[in-house]
């Protein structure tokens, strides 16, 4: 491409045909030479691209990709993985009008025996039908689109719901998973996940896709988790009318997959969605939130309230960290509240709460011993966020968060089986108190709990 550029258009066309076919053969289920870094194929795409845009398109991507063929089982990934990776380097460099890419250098090498590569910042911004006709490529853009829907469906089908880690039986697998005819398909996965939100898949609903891109945040492969955990977190900073649609998903998620049975995986999920209502509370605020209809706020506080509530239910947790992770979850929904003008109606749950914890504090007094009894008396207005950082052991009715000390200083016989933090608790959800100021958050808690005791019912109670 880069060398002829003098000779003729049949003649250019036919050495392309001959360079494709050999790299990628038809019919073939792989790409030539094997065991080359797919980057090196992608480059290649790349540089036809910069002469010959409707050939690398049509002639190569779009075979690579499969379009227009029915997908049900993937049997090409490292070609559609060149196909998809091509396409989005291609538009990534129309995008930033970068001209003609650089010839390949020689990579210098590391100690390690890796080599050594400058890495490049791709495009987040979510590549539309407007940008892709501004830069020439509203021909291909919808097909690339639709492809995805079916790869995605078919890496799911496969390699995604079979393989969470909320699926027992794959917990002491994690480190088979890259091996065999497993590896290129999970890479591919990786892609197609990187790819969003740069690319929205067509004819996927906002919550078919958000539903599939926190089911892979408790994939066994850690870099998909990752992935798919990053492309929430950039939806909800940077689309706003898709903030509903992530928190709405990822709390229902957490509160019908994620059991208590998998400690480990609840507290990673609290993490994550505590980062996600803290990115939507940082984020710009979107034109329609202040000034929406009275039905759009209805909504809208329904999915912030339902993150309340499944903060509220974590309470019950006997473990410290993760209700410490719940209060910081109402804490941030109350902001979030406050930020989208939502508490008119009702107040935020934590505040609700923090208007009793000092009385209640106050009757647990018999329940402490001296140390823990001065530091109640010594704060003047104990509030949620201080009862849940106490750290003694009286607090957790003896079930420490490092399960390797057998025994703790504080055993629950010597508190007569008392439990302070249960007594606060109790004390918060009688009838006059939390649930009488927050009825909406306690309508949505009820049906998270009974899910909750019901999926342990079975291990608790085992006749």
């Amino acid at each position: 491409m880069i060398r002829i550029k003098c000779e003729s258009n049949s003649a250019t066309q036919s050495r392309l045909q001959s360079i494709v076919n050999s790299l990628f053969p038809k019919g073939s289920k792989g790409v030539v030479p094997r065991d080359t870094p797919l980057n090196i194929f992608v480059k290649i795409i790349q540089f036809i691209a910069q002469e010959r845009l409707d050939f690398a398109m049509r002639e190569i991507v779009f075979d690579l990709l499969m379009v227009g063929r029915q997908i049900k089982i993937i049997l090409t990934p490292e070609r559609m993985s060149i196909g998809l990776r091509a396409f989005l380097v291609v538009a990534d460099s129309l995008q930033q009008k970068e001209g003609e890419p650089p010839m390949p250098r020689t990579s210098g090498t590391l100690p390690s025996g890796n080599t050594l590569r400058v890495k490049k910042t791709f495009l987040n911004k979510m590549l539309t039908d407007e940008t892709a006709r501004s830069i020439g490529m509203s021909a291909y853009f919808p097909y690339v689109r639709r492809v995805l829907v079916e790869i995605l469906r078919a890496l799911d089908a496969h390699y995604g719901r079979p393989l969470m880690l909320t699926n027992t039986q794959n917990v002491t697998k994690e480190q088979e998973i890259n091996t065999g005819e497993r590896k290129p398909r999970i890479d591919l996965f990786r892609t197609c996940v990187a790819a969003i939100p740069r690319l929205i898949p067509e004819g996927m609903s906002p919550s078919e896709l958000v539903e599939l891109l926190c089911r892979l945040t408790v994939h066994m492969d850690e870099e998909l988790r990752g992935l798919s955990f990053q492309s929430l977190q950039t939806l909800i900073v940077d689309f706003p009318e898709w903030r509903q649609d992530v928190l709405a998903g990822f709390t229902q998620f957490l509160a019908k997959e994620v059991q208590d049975t998998s400690p480990q995986l609840v507290e990673n999920g609290l993490r994550m969605l505590l980062q996600l209502i803290t990115s939507w509370k940082n984020g710009e605020p979107s034109s329609n939130t202040i000034t929406g209809a009275g039905v759009k706020q209805e909504a809208l506080a329904a999915v912030v309230r339902g993150a309340e509530a499944l903060g509220l239910v974590m309470l019950c947790q006997c473990k410290p960290y993760p209700r410490r992770l719940a209060v910081h979850v109402l804490r941030e929904t109350k902001c979030l509240l406050e930020k989208l003008q939502l508490t008119g109606d009702e107040p935020a749950l934590i505040d609700a709460a923090d208007e009793h914890v000092p009385q209640l504090a106050e009757r647990c007094l018999p329940l402490l011993p001296p140390a823990e009894k001065q530091a109640v008396l010594a704060v003047s207005q104990p509030d949620l966020v201080w009862v849940a950082e106490r750290s003694h052991a009286v607090w957790t009715a003896s079930t420490q968060h490092d399960e390797t000390s057998t025994k703790n200083s504080w055993s629950g016989s010597a508190s007569n089986g008392a439990d302070p933090w249960k007594v606060i608790l109790f004390g918060l959800l009688e009838r006059s108190r939390v649930p009488a100021r927050c009825p909406s958050t306690i309508l949505q808690a009820w049906p998270i709990l009974h899910a909750r005791i019901h999926a342990l019912f079975t291990i608790i109670e085992p006749a």
